[in-house]
């Protein structure tokens, strides 16, 4: 049969066998002879060996959601994570009141993700706020990014337990250094507040035993007239997080994947999908299993943020950490709750190299986001015991007389 020939047929049969198609299944059986003729629907599963682990220093600006807090997960590690802050030097003041006058105070008000935390949803966590010395730009911002704060003048300080929003009081000294550029009418001030204005940091204490989620686009900054009623309102115009990770499980037959894409696998199915060359393929999915047993233990009242899929991206691009947390990927797997899989169809991929001209083999699997928010999956690797190992499992339609 030619390729042309055999391409017809992977997409054309597959529609007259809809009907007695189903998933999950990993063993042969048989098709009635009513649909099609002296046919057999065939199930070939194949062990993937050939997986290696994968780190990029993803981005951290700008998303969703900024990432604060201290958490020790015996499973994914330490995790510090420190939030900064820029208000908009755009305003709506009333005319001809000034924010640097004794009237005004400041604020600022975040408001957290409806799933605020990860980690221990009972104590409070403590944070201090101090202003940045470091340049930062959002856009550009990574997890290792620099992050160097005055640690010696406090601007603020507040707590969290579960709450929706938390408004934080700041100081007099940072309100009016801020009301210096807001009040600065020269041609070039924007471009001097950019530069020179860095922002605030938000910074955990010790043991705070918990990571938050403030939602960018509900917090604000505020400026509260305290003599007459009245309150005018500064968007975040810049905001970034950074994180460290230290001592994650070094299990040998588990891999964390991370929706920082610190974490990422590398696999290649070369060599293994050749023999179906002359198969009338119907499907292909790569299954990978999440290490359920290992991440039990967690104390009373500390949870975890669920990862509901992983993704597949294929080759790597000049940035890769930038394709897979903003790029299109090229197939998702959602988590099946009743055995802990993560199933990805890549049956077009498939259908590609074999009759098509795609010819990269290298597949990355992970768990890219650009929300911002935190997020950590384990899952079995090559090292597994046989029945949790990640595999290939290709569903083709045979002809008996072949």
């Amino acid at each position: 049969m030619s390729s042309t020939h055999k391409g017809l047929a992977a997409f054309c049969i597959p529609l007259l066998t809809l009907l007695i198609l189903f998933t999950g299944c990993e063993a042969p059986g048989s098709v009635g002879g009513d649909f099609v003729d002296k046919s057999e629907l065939t199930f070939d599963t194949l062990s993937i060996s050939n997986i290696q682990p994968q780190s990029y220093n993803g981005y951290t600006g700008r998303l969703t959601f900024v990432t604060m807090g201290n958490y020790s997960d015996p499973v994914f590690g330490d995790i510090e994570a420190r939030a900064l802050l820029k208000p908009t030097r755009s305003t709506s003041m009333p005319e001809g009141e000034l924010l640097d006058s004794d009237e005004y105070s400041m604020q600022l008000q975040l408001v957290m993700d409806s799933l605020s935390t990860s980690g221990d949803t009972l104590s409070p966590a403590n944070y201090s706020v101090y202003e940045v010395t470091s340049q930062w730009n959002g856009s550009t911002f990574r997890l290792d990014s620099e992050l160097s704060y005055n640690e010696t003048n406090l601007v603020g300080s507040f707590s969290i337990t579960n709450e929706d929003t938390v408004t934080v009081d700041l100081s007099d000294e940072w309100k009016n250094t801020f009301a210096g550029y807001l009040q600065n009418d020269a041609p070039d001030a924007d471009s001097v507040y950019q530069y020179e204005f860095r922002g605030l940091a938000l910074v955990a204490d010790d043991g705070a035993g918990k990571l938050s989620f403030p939602r960018m686009a509900s917090s604000r900054f505020l400026a509260i007239n305290t003599e007459d009623p009245d309150t005018t309102n500064f968007s975040v115009r810049d905001w970034a997080y950074n994180l460290n990770r230290t001592g994650e499980t070094t299990q040998s037959d588990v891999s964390a994947l991370h929706n920082t894409v610190e974490g990422m696998l590398l696999l290649n199915i070369e060599g293994l999908i050749e023999e179906f060359e002359d198969n009338n393929l119907i499907r292909a999915e790569i299954v990978f299993y999440e290490a359920i047993d290992e991440l039990e233990g967690l104390p009373a009242n500390h949870v975890r943020r669920t990862v509901n899929s992983i993704g597949m991206d294929i080759g790597v691009e000049e940035d890769p950490a930038y394709d897979f947390q903003f790029g299109a990927l090229e197939a998702t797997g959602s988590r099946n709750s009743s055995d802990g899989s993560f199933r990805i169809n890549i049956t077009n991929y498939i259908n590609n190299t074999i009759y098509g001209t795609e010819d990269r083999t290298d597949l990355y699997i992970g768990i890219g986001s650009n929300t911002g928010d935190l997020k950590s999956a384990l899952i079995y690797n090559q090292n597994a015991p046989e029945n949790l190992l990640p595999k290939l499992i290709i569903t083709s339609l045979t002809d008996d007389e072949e």
